[in-house]
């Protein structure tokens, strides 16, 4: 029997769905064993299926890598999600969270909180210690950075242009942050730089259950708007023709991409460049302009992309590790450079 078209397309996507979960399997049961402390597949299962062990190496598994990679899965689906939603509201193929400086309001947010709690009234500076206040304060900062570039990028239709814009809201907060530094007490200013580094091992439980939750939540409302997001794409005139209510679709992709992107910041710190590279390799790759295709990929790939990275730097076998956010730089500037020299043949 001869295949029709959509079985053939569904067979050709069927096999790369197979090929990034297998990948994101493999890439996450080597961030979990590799490490310092070289940990074999069997003492990894022994330690998930033997949880009344409280041996050394069964704590290290279970109380520190299992979780790390576990975050390194939902921060990569979900600060990819944000990208994808991003290039889909603007009609960008350029914009994401860290790229657009969407992660700068988040992380101004977070400086308030961690180096300008004494200037906060009594109930403020109390925010500091509950993972939940962290969270809401940087989703706002998120949440306000990306309503504010929104607003311009209907006037501002050069994609240079809105780069650009990203890039003076990432400089104004990075001088808010500067002034609070200053004023800042020695501990405060470490804790912020720390934080500013990126960290996928450090959050405790709660904060592994917020991120799963805000990716999730993003997630599915993608699905619910993957639809609308196809006549989006093609233009207002076109979406409202289709019936689509462009303010709706409009306030629940905002929403989402501030939930998951201030989210995520406020626990790990800024991912760079991922939000922006994921979703351009997914729409080279799978050549579809379905979004319901889009984020299942985009979700899928951001895991793999970041798991990745921990592996990376965690270098194995030697005594130190590296800042992620130091290796999605590495890996992902390079990657934005190209895009930019190549986006008429690329992007279009």
């Amino acid at each position: 029997m001869t295949n029709t078209p959509r079985s053939q397309t569904a067979n050709r996507f069927a096999n790369k769905w197979l090929f990034l979960a297998v990948l994101l399997l493999i890439l996450a049961a080597a961030d979990v064993c590799l490490g310092q402390l070289t940990i074999s597949l069997d003492r990894v299962w022994d330690a998930l299926v033997h949880p009344a062990d409280q041996g050394t190496t069964h704590y290290i598994i279970r109380s520190f890598r299992v979780p790390k990679a576990l975050m390194a899965i939902a921060v990569g689906a979900g600060i990819s999600l944000s990208g994808l939603y991003m290039q889909t509201l603007f009609r960008n193929p350029l914009a994401g969270p860290y790229v657009l400086g969407v992660t700068s309001g988040s992380g101004l947010m977070v400086a308030l909180v961690m180096m300008g709690a004494a200037f906060l009234p009594v109930y403020g500076q109390q925010l500091i210690h509950h993972p939940l206040g962290i969270a809401v304060v940087s989703m706002a900062g998120s949440l306000a950075v990306l309503f504010a570039i929104f607003a311009m990028a209907r006037q501002v239709t050069d994609n240079s242009s809105l780069l650009l814009i990203g890039l003076m809201f990432s400089s104004l907060c990075a001088a808010f942050i500067t002034v609070l530094s200053y004023f800042s007490t020695a501990d405060d200013l470490q804790r912020f730089t720390y934080w500013g580094l990126g960290n996928l091992g450090q959050a405790p439980p709660l904060a592994l259950a917020l991120v799963w939750l805000s990716t999730v939540l993003g997630l599915l409302a993608g699905v619910w708007m993957a639809k609308r997001m196809n006549t989006l794409w093609l233009g207002d005139g076109y979406a409202q023709s289709m019936g689509v209510s462009l303010g709706f679709i409009r306030r629940v992709l905002l929403a989402a991409t501030g939930l998951m992107t201030g989210v995520i910041t406020a626990f790990v710190g800024p991912i760079a460049f991922v939000g922006m590279a994921v979703p351009i390799l997914v729409k080279l790759w799978f050549k579809t302009p379905s979004h319901l295709v889009l984020i299942g990929a985009t979700a899928l790939t951001g895991a793999c992309v970041l798991v990745g990275c921990d592996v990376i730097a965690q270098c194995p076998g030697l005594s130190f590790t590296l800042p992620i956010n130091a290796v999605t730089s590495l890996i992902g500037a390079p990657f934005v450079i190209v895009v930019l020299y190549r986006k008429k043949k690329w992007l279009g």
